[in-house]
């Protein structure tokens, strides 16, 4: 009766720990698309850690029609690193942004090339600025060298 619990629980362990592996990472299986409309470009830089920012590396995005950046994707090989972000890229106002990549153990070096995915939704505008997740489309931005600042 134990071994049967223990094989239950465990089961249910395993099964939880990949469903969660598996939602987490649900994006990046995904297909994504690459015919790239809103002129998204995505880099990867080294630079020297600041006061604001401890990080070594920074990602930066800039678009040229108005998107919302919800969640980015950098992958070398196999080895992937997915954050969550939440910014507003409005050109003419604000055409790029720059955000630290959040993770020590990052799987590249300056001079590598990395893929790089963007979970984005166009930005509405009725009197005001708004997004859907509903409208949520994950972009290949392709293959970029990681650069030094």
């Amino acid at each position: 009766m134990n071994k049967l619990r223990i094989a239950i629980i465990s089961g249910s362990l395993v099964s939880g720990i990949v469903l969660s592996l598996l939602l987490n990472y649900y994006d990046f299986f995904t297909p994504a698309i690459t015919e790239n409309t809103y002129g998204i470009k995505g880099e990867v830089i080294r630079s020297l850690p600041e006061m604001l920012c401890p990080c070594p590396y920074m990602i930066s995005f800039s678009a040229q029609k108005g998107v919302a950046i919800q969640d980015f994707f950098i992958c070398k090989d196999s080895a992937c690193i997915k954050q969550d972000t939440n910014f507003v890229l409005d050109p003419p106002k604000y055409s790029q942004a720059r955000t630290a990549i959040k993770n020590d153990n990052v799987p590249w070096h300056v001079g590598d090339n990395v893929d790089i995915r963007v979970k984005f939704s166009p930005l509405q505008y009725d009197g005001s600025v708004h997004y859907s997740d509903m409208n949520a489309r994950l972009l290949d931005l392709g293959t970029s060298v990681v650069k030094r600042s």
